[in-house]
């Protein structure tokens, strides 16, 4: 089961994710409705997404095309930033999402701890 939190922080101008369990399927339509209704009530131009994934240990195959399906998502959206917190620890995560950011074309991330 799909356990994320999505909410809008309208005094910094920023939509938070913090993610720790989409695998895919329902999962993933259930994660992007929610999206779609936050981010209704922004414009995403002037906000920056900070999308939190330091619960995750590696990304499996059956979750990159959900995973990539988002990032395209994102790139349409134009958001100021996005910004993807990670686990310090976790080097083969920073490369899985960092691959998987690069074939969706998302072009304006970067990664924090």
């Amino acid at each position: 089961m799909a356990n994320y939190n999505i909410s809008v922080n309208r005094p910094e101008k920023r939509l938070d994710i913090v993610c720790t369990g989409i695998v895919g399927g329902n999962d993933v339509k259930d994660f992007v409705d929610s999206f779609n209704k936050a981010v209704s009530t922004i414009t995403p131009a002037d906000y920056i997404l900070n999308f939190d994934t330091s619960n995750f240990s590696v990304i499996s195959q059956d979750m990159i095309p959900g995973i990539q399906g988002c990032f395209e998502m994102y790139q349409k959206l134009h958001f100021k930033k996005i910004r993807i917190k990670l686990n310090q620890s976790n080097p083969i995560l920073k490369m899985q999402i960092d691959r998987v950011a690069k074939i969706a074309g998302l072009d304006n991330y970067e990664f924090y701890y």
